[in-house]
């Protein structure tokens, strides 16, 4: 059996004082085109993302603006409600594309539908 230690009120209040600093993540990239935003709502029939895809895109940004529920991506032959890359609620994803190869991406939700936001550039 595993065996923990609970932290005691000295420990407890030295992360209280000095939490745990994480670094902040920059990401940087050159815009190869103007980013088009769309909201979509996604339901528990597959749809492409977004609808219309921007021609000679880098890169897609799907974000899960659903604070519990879950969608999942894939291609249109797979993708279905327990096939596919899952998107956590709130999770943020970022696709990188060749510009000169187009990509369909599709989703679909696991249960109840859900809104989210693709950028792509």
């Amino acid at each position: 059996m595993d065996s923990f230690t609970i932290p005691t009120k000295v420990q407890m209040q030295n992360l209280v004082d000095k939490p745990v600093q994480h670094e902040h993540v920059f990401r940087e990239q050159a815009a190869m085109l103007a980013p088009v935003i769309t909201v979509q709502t996604i339901t528990s029939t597959k749809a492409a993302l977004p609808g219309t895809p921007l021609a000679s895109r880098n890169q897609m940004i799907i974000k899960n603006l659903d604070p519990v529920r879950t969608i999942r991506i894939g291609s249109e032959s797979t993708v279905t409600a327990k096939l596919g890359r899952l998107v956590e609620p709130l999770e943020e994803l970022t696709l990188l594309f060749d510009p000169a190869t187009a990509v369909a991406i599709w989703a679909v939700a696991t249960g109840a539908e859900v809104k989210v936001e693709v950028i792509e550039s």
